[in-house]
């Protein structure tokens, strides 16, 4: 990586008469529009911006880079010439587009493979509307046919907009750039487009290749060309040999695992109904062991309130998968892989002992994100045996720890991947530490003892739990941040019910003092049909584009949102009509539907305190 190169970001519009590029300064207030036609042929200008800066995009590896080294290598190339090579990005055209892709010549970072892997990756559309951004635009255009000259600068807008959001996103991933910093600085390795599996990935093959011939790329390349996916692998021959029980229904559970004949490829392909399960039953609840993680299940929310003589504590396992790995399960590429992972982990230590976020960080990443990868076969760090010896055994381990709290009368009351949740009274103090220190001995793992004063749970992976020092430990729906990968649902009854739960604030309150409109949107991509027809949004007659942010509202401009598939018309949003609101305007007064936000916030808050009905 070149020092002290100033980053810009940028957005291309292709069409048969028309192209058009914006840059935008990462860090300054300028930007430049160019393009190519009939009447302008800015190659000059374009090559010199992408010789200067390093090049920030969304989804630009796959596409708009593969433009501009066109242009580069090609000073004088024509529009339609760069239209035939956008039809052959398009159609995958891998024999045209191969030079371009695989040129080296120019820096860049896509920020849509930067974000997350393929399967989690979302539109910039999406990313607007979860910043908050002022204008969710979309420009409407048959992209195969001449563009009119009317409509030349409207393109340009639209990529302008593109560009100064897309800037909005890149300065709230201020941490995620310094943990790439912080990579290439430690390990010489470029991983600024890569997402955190890829990272841990990349960086974890590196450390086993160091003496491979062709270096990291070339061993990734072969060792994936070499996997051969496992058939099948006969559970028993996985289990730990001290997973044990002693009551009938931990006993049986345990059979049918050491009966089960895993078949990898056949499984994950399973729908949810199908795949393997195994389901305990407590006087409270269901316990729910598969593959994955152990988890509870109870009909509704639930409430967990610390009481008089009692302590709510939830005993955790330290390092959960990552202590599994190193004290019980060998890797194909070990000793150099086990190696570097417990090197991660005294990292993750230090960085945290030192206070060294960025140490603590990227060890934490190494140690977390690979496990994924043991079950791809994509990947050079394939070894399912691995992963489901670590899944199955942490389950079956948990369930050893709860069937002895059960034994001993403490009240357990729920379980989810690497925690027990549970009731102990005061005179049981003792012998709930001598139970996890027996625990800890037998399995070589370690716990931490949370304490907590309430536990208000939606379902086991949405939850607040107040501790004991006053903050609030939240999961799921309950997290405050926003997740940009996440789908973005009116905020305030979320912020609500946080302030209802932690504070005691009505919700009413909350809802009807929120100032932001932003959190009262919620936003819809008309995707297709069941018969590939792609469905369209219409709102008081008018036809939509195809991401929507809108609000729940009464009063002017107030509608019905629907969407059709050429049948039918289907609510968006049943509870309420709604005002579009893609682009922001300032008013004194939304019409904001208070009642609809109000009864969905209640809703949620009865499923957990049903008790609190007569309240409101």
């Amino acid at each position: 990586m070149k020092k002290n190169v100033k980053q810009i970001v940028y957005d291309c519009e292709v069409l048969p008469n028309y192209f058009c590029v914006v840059f935008g300064e990462l860090e300054g207030d300028r930007v430049f529009t160019y393009e190519i036609s009939e009447h302008n042929q800015e190659h000059a200008a374009i090559i010199q911006i992408a010789e200067l800066y390093q090049l920030i995009g969304y989804n630009s590896h796959g596409y708009d880079d593969i433009l501009i080294k066109y242009i580069m290598l090609n000073p004088e190339c024509t529009n339609a010439e760069l239209y035939e090579i956008s039809r052959a990005i398009i159609s995958r055209d891998f024999f045209v587009t191969k030079q371009y892709k695989q040129d080296k010549s120019m820096q860049s970072i896509d920020i849509m493979t930067m974000l997350a892997s393929s399967k989690l990756r979302v539109s910039l559309k999406h990313l607007q509307v979860v910043i908050k951004w002022h204008n969710v635009q979309e420009f409407e255009v048959e992209w195969t046919e001449d563009l009119p000259e009317d409509r030349w600068e409207a393109c340009k807008e639209y990529c302008v907009n593109d560009v100064l959001s897309l800037k909005a996103v890149c300065q709230t991933l201020e941490k995620d750039f310094k943990l790439r910093d912080f990579v290439y600085e430690t390990t010489g390795l470029l991983c600024y487009s890569k997402d955190p599996v890829k990272i841990a990935e990349y960086t974890m093959a590196d450390a086993i290749a160091k003496d491979f011939p062709g270096g990291v790329d070339q061993f990734i390349w072969d060792t994936v060309d070499a996997n051969v996916p496992v058939k099948s692998i006969q559970v028993s021959d996985l289990i730990l040999p001290f997973v044990q029980f002693k009551t009938p229904r931990f006993k049986e559970a345990l059979k049918t695992y050491q009966d089960f004949i895993l078949e990898p490829e056949k499984e994950q392909l399973k729908k949810k109904s199908e795949k393997f399960k195994v389901v305990i039953r407590l006087e409270n609840m269901f316990l729910n062991l598969g593959l994955g993680g152990i988890h509870h299940e109870y009909k509704r929310g639930v409430t967990h309130k610390e009481v008089p003589g009692t302590k709510l504590l939830m005993p955790d396992v330290s390092s959960y998968y990552p202590s599994m790995r190193i004290e019980h399960f060998p890797h194909r590429f070990d000793p150099l892989f086990l190696t570097e992972y417990k090197k991660a982990y005294a990292e993750k230590a230090e960085g945290k002992r030192t206070k060294n976020k960025m140490l603590e960080g990227y060890a934490k990443l190494k140690l977390n994100s690979v496990f994924g990868l043991y079950n791809s076969v994509y990947s050079p760090l394939y070894s399912p045996t691995v992963a489901y010896s670590t899944t199955i055994n942490g389950q079956l381990m948990l369930c050893m720890l709860i069937e002895e709290f059960l034994l001993a009368d403490i009240e357990v009351l729920g379980t989810n991947t690497d925690s027990i949740t549970v009731r102990v009274k005061d005179a049981q103090m003792e012998v709930y530490h001598k139970i996890c220190a027996a625990w800890e001995k037998t399995t070589s793992m370690g716990l931490d003892h949370d304490e907590f004063t309430a536990i208000y749970e939606q379902s086991c992976n949405n939850y607040i739990a107040m501790t004991k020092e006053g903050y609030a430990k939240t999961k799921g729906t309950f997290v405050p941040e926003l997740n940009l990968l996440k789908g973005y649902t009116y905020p305030v009854i979320k912020n609500a019910m946080i302030d209802y739960f932690t504070k005691g604030v009505p919700i009413e309150k909350t809802i009807r003092d929120c100032k932001d409109i932003y959190d009262f949107c919620m936003s819809t991509r008309m995707g297709v049909s069941k018969d590939g027809v792609r469905f369209e949004a219409y709102h008081n007659g008018k036809k939509l584009q195809r991401t929507n942010r809108y609000y729940a509202s009464v009063g002017p401009g107030t509608a019905y949102m629907y969407k059709s598939a050429g049948g039918p018309m289907q609510h968006v949003l049943k509870g309420s009509g709604v005002i579009v609101f893609n682009k922001y305007v300032e008013k004194d007064d939304y019409n904001i539907n208070y009642k609809f936000y109000i009864r969905e916030a209640m809703k949620a808050v009865r499923a957990i305190e049903p008790e609190q009905l007569g309240l409101w």
